[in-house]
Parts: C-alpha cells; structure tokens; sequence
C-alpha cells in the first residue's frame, strides 16, 4: 500500500475519531434529560396566558430576548406537558450547531478545498470547543439556555458565513436571510447582541476602507441590526431583571475596577485549563498542517496593521464580552452560558489567526505523505492520552457510561410521578445524588418559597415541595 494512501487513512482516522468523541456521548446523554428550574417557568408563563399575550408579558417585566421566547412558547415540549421530547430538541440543538460550524468553515476556506480537508479543520475547531467546554448542560440540554445563547452563537454563524461570502448586492435570496438574521439573533441574549454588532459593524468598517463605501443593502442590514438591538436592549423587562441581580449580598454592581478585575480573573480560570489540559497546541499545528496546504490566493495581501487590527478586535471582543453581567451583577461569576460563548469566540478567533498567518507568510508546504502519515499519528496518540486528564468529553462520557445519567433520569421520574399523585399536598423529597453534571442545571432547595420550588408545585398542583438532605439513604 502506498505511503499516500496510508496518509489519507490516517487523516480519515482522525477525522472519526475526533467526531466519535464530540458527539457519541452528547447524543447519548439527549435520552436522559428532564425539565429544571426555568423550564417550568416557561409553562407558567405560557400557562397563564396566550402565546401573544406571554410575548408581551416577557418583554415588559423580565427581559427583551424576544426571539428566544417566541422560539420557546412554540417548541419548548414542557409548554404541551410532553417532556419526552425534550431529548429529541437536545438533539437537534446539537445537529444544528455542528453544521452550522461546518456551513461557516466551508464557505470562508478556498472552493477547490477537499471534503476531507474541511473535516479535518472542521474537527480541529471541534475537539477544541469540547474538550473543555465550561457548561454543556447550558450549551446543549437545557432549553432556556439553548434557545437564548446558543441559538444566538448559531444565527450569528450563519449570517457571517453569508455575509462574508456573498455578494449580497446581487443575490435577493441572501439579501432577505440576512435580513431576518438580523431581526432575530438581537432577540436571542445580550452576549450574542454584542457579538454580532461588535463583528458586524468592524467589518463594515474594514469594506470601507478597502472599497470607500458601504452598499445600500449592507447600510438597510445594519439599520435593521441596530433598530432591533434597540428594541431588545431598551426592554422594560432588563431593568426588572437587573434589579434582582442587584440583591446579592456583597455585590458591587457598577463597579468598573471591580468588573475589570474580575474578568481577567474569570479568563485566565478559562485559558489556563483550555492551554495546558487539553490537546490545544498540537491541534493547532494540525490546523496549521492543513491551511498551509490550501489553495489561497495569489493576489491575497495582507497587510501588517490588519494583523494588529485583527489581534485587538478579537481579543478586545473576547475581553468585552466577560463585562455586563460581571458589571450588572456585581459578583465574581460568569454562568456557564455565558463562557460557552466566549470561548467559542477565543477558539474560532485563534483558529482564524493561524489562517490569517498563513495567507500573510504565503507559507506553503511541499507534500509529504511521510510526515502527515507520522503527524497525524502522534496527534491521534496524543489526544488519546489526554483524554485521561478531566475534560468535559471524558465528563460526558463517564456520565453516559456509568449508569449515572440512567439513574438520575430515573430517580427524576419517581420524583414526578410522586408528584402527579400528590396533589394539593406539602412534599419533602430527597436530593438528587450522583448527579450527572453533564446534562444537570439545579435540583430544588430546603425553601419551599424559593422560586424554583413554587415553579414546580404550581406543575404538579402541589401545596408546596423542598429537598431534604437527610431524607439521603446513607
């Protein structure tokens, strides 16, 4: 067998490998998943009034993330009493944000790139982005959470990949997507708000430099961009919400030092993990195999400013994007929702980076079957190894693998068919234990009043409920 074609195995090795760990144990854990916390808070809503009339009363008393909830109101399975299916939403959350990832990759490398060129840098970002993502629980499994942060990450990978590619001055079609893209990633979250005004309006600063003028079309999205950013920001609802934030005791909200400080505190428990224990570095090198041995341009010419210009947009972004809840909160916290963003910004601005490199140093490397055969080996063995390090695909895994997200869906079942037959009745109830972090957001408290708790006795019609811990049989 030639040296070339054992070259392309192993490629397709890696390939496989990297999606087998990605996305066999996510998809695995879709099956166990129950409704938590915010997810009755939903049927509440929804409960008591119409889907309009539910608009409405979200928007003006808790927040302005119109797009998430309109989503929500309609495909949300607890909203029809049927959280069986909230597995099969899981499910497609995933399916959608692997090939949005892998629709972006492919639209912004060279046409003439190979399939199994796309897969392998599209699993480089991939291994990258799991391996130590900080909630998958908020990423993936947890509705009010997906519908808000990561929908938003989605629709904003899809309406740069368009908006970078396509000649939308002359293509109506993508005129139109971009349009109510843009209409709806400012409804998802905030963080997906900045994202995406802070990427789009640096890029039209970018073409108007290059070209001395910004399009018609691109002047109407923008518009559109910033009237409905507007729209969500300027919610009456925001304010309701930040005013609860503000009763954490010992909280600093407003406090720049404060805020500052505590992001460069809360980004480096992010990097270092992300540096040091997981396979970044070689994965890196395996992305920088392949780019080097794209087909870019020749009459690409990148400047040096564009470089530093590059650097500090991204890092500046990623930076920013640590700020508002630090600064409305108060506190030295970022939900893990709010990290997974983040990081995806960190991961796919390096990536872009090395590509960026690449094309500025024309570096091209001559093929050599010998070393992509031995370079891909040692990656493969490598991230074998790393993977008995804690990692999140590890975490996922052992969730899957060793009965615990089985034994939790279970004991959350008896849980609730305690409380269908217990109506208008005070229930005391054990914790959860070996909870599968993976897929859990929160259990119910010791007080009956806190919110979660009567969440989930106006579900079930119940008096009142709380956990008891020494109801844990030892």
């Amino acid at each position: 067998m030639k040296l070339s074609v054992i070259e392309k195995l192993t490629q397709i090795a890696f390939v496989g490998i990297i999606l087998l760990l990605c996305t066999m144990p996510f998809f695995a854990l879709s099956s166990y998943i129950q409704p938590q916390y915010d997810d009755f808070s939903v049927w509440a809503v929804l409960d008591k009034f119409n889907f309009f009339e539910a608009q409405v009363s979200w928007y003006t008393s808790w927040t302005g993330r119109y797009t998430a909830h309109a989503l929500m109101s309609i495909f949300h399975p607890i909203v029809y009493r049927n959280v069986e299916m909230m597995g099969l939403v899981a499910v497609v959350i995933q399916i959608a944000f692997l090939s949005s990832s892998y629709f972006f990759l492919s639209r912004v490398m060279p046409k003439d790139t190979s399939v199994l060129k796309k897969a392998i840098l599209f699993c480089s970002f991939l291994v990258l982005f799991y391996w130590q993502l900080p909630s998958p629980a908020e990423a993936f499994y947890w509705i009010p959470a997906t519908f808000s942060y990561q929908l938003g990450l989605m629709l904003n990978i899809l309406f740069f990949a368009i908006f970078w590619t396509e000649d939308i001055n002359s293509n109506p079609k993508s005129k139109i997507l971009l349009s109510i893209l843009a209409a709806l990633i400012p409804g998802t979250c905030e963080i997906a708000l900045l994202i995406f005004l802070s990427i789009l309006f640096a890029t039209l600063f970018l073409r108007l430099i290059n070209r001395k003028k910004i399009s018609r079309t691109e002047l109407i999205i923008s518009a559109l961009a910033l009237g409905f950013s507007l729209f969500s920001l300027f919610s009456p609802g925001n304010t309701n919400r930040s005013s609860v934030m503000h009763e954490i005791t010992g909280a600093q909200p407003g406090n720049i030092v404060f805020t500052i400080k505590s992001a460069l505190l809360i980004i480096k428990g992010q990097l270092l993990p992300l540096l040091l224990k997981s396979p970044f570095l070689i994965v890196s090198m395996v992305f920088l195999w392949i780019v080097s041995g794209l087909n870019f341009k020749n009459e690409t010419n990148i400047k040096p400013i564009a470089i530093l210009g590059y650097l500090f947009a991204w890092l500046g972004l990623y930076f920013i994007l640590h700020l508002p809840f630090i600064y409305k909160a108060g506190i030295l916290y970022m939900p893990g929702r709010v990290l997974n963003l983040t990081q995806f910004i960190f991961i796919a601005g390096w990536l872009g980076f090395l590509s960026i490199c690449i094309a500025f140093f024309k570096v091209k490397r001559a093929e050599s079957p010998f070393l992509g055969l031995s370079f891909f080996g040692i990656t493969v063995m490598y991230i074998g190894l790393q993977l008995i390090l804690p990692n999140k695909i590890q975490s996922a895994f052992r969730d899957w693998m060793s009965g615990n997200a089985a034994a939790y869906e279970q004991a959350m079942e008896e849980r609730f068919n305690l409380f269908e037959a217990s109506e208008n009745k005070d229930l005391v109830v054990a914790p959860i234990k070996n909870i599968p972090y993976t897929i859990f957001i929160a259990d119910l408290t010791s007080n009956p009043e806190e919110d979660r708790n009567r969440l989930v006795s106006n579900y079930f019609k119940l008096k009142s409920v709380r956990a008891d811990s020494s109801l844990l049989i030892p």
